[in-house]
């Protein structure tokens, strides 16, 4: 259905998701939850929809902005390079490990996404950070962002996107 409104703008997208999917969303979420009444709560099927029911407000976002996507394809595609290395990251020990990795890892794909060179702006960042170690306010952290017009404007690769 979302292909037939991609032409639109957002706003009409909107219009048109809120009008003609939303109501089906609704019916879904009310099958879901009546089937769960008649399901053995150890099932696959009844955990399916209760994962469903339990995240339903982060599945209804596509209903609130028309430019949102339906899907997360992006995103997948753009950790799908880690992937492979997961046996490579057995020295990661801890949880701590762990989200430093994935913190660096989303660093270098938002850097990425948003066509700078990561090496360049990853050195920058740190330089940066260890300047406002002691600050108690992280206003500092809008100009540090890769979106910004200075960063972009800085660390802008060449290459196209």
């Amino acid at each position: 259905m979302d292909k037939l409104l991609s032409e639109l703008s957002c706003e009409e997208r909107l219009k048109q998701r809120q009008n003609i999917i939303s109501p089906k969303v609704d019916d879904f979420f009310a099958w879901a939850r009546s089937c769960m009444l008649k399901l053995p709560s150890d099932g696959t099927t009844y955990i399916g929809l209760q994962y469903c029911i339990n995240h339903e407000q982060f599945l209804r976002v596509f209903l609130e902005g028309g430019d949102v996507p339906l899907h997360n394809n992006l995103a997948e595609q753009a950790v799908r390079p880690f992937t492979p290395g997961r046996k490579n990251w057995m020295n990661v020990y801890s949880i701590h490990g762990a989200q430093a990795s994935a913190v660096l890892y989303s660093i270098v794909e938002t850097a990425k996404a948003n066509n700078l060179r990561v090496y360049d702006y990853i050195e920058f960042l740190l330089s940066e950070l260890s300047l406002h170690s002691t600050d108690t306010s992280l206003d500092f952290l809008q100009d540090l962002l890769p979106w910004n017009s200075v960063v972009q404007e800085r660390f802008h690769s060449l290459k196209k996107s």
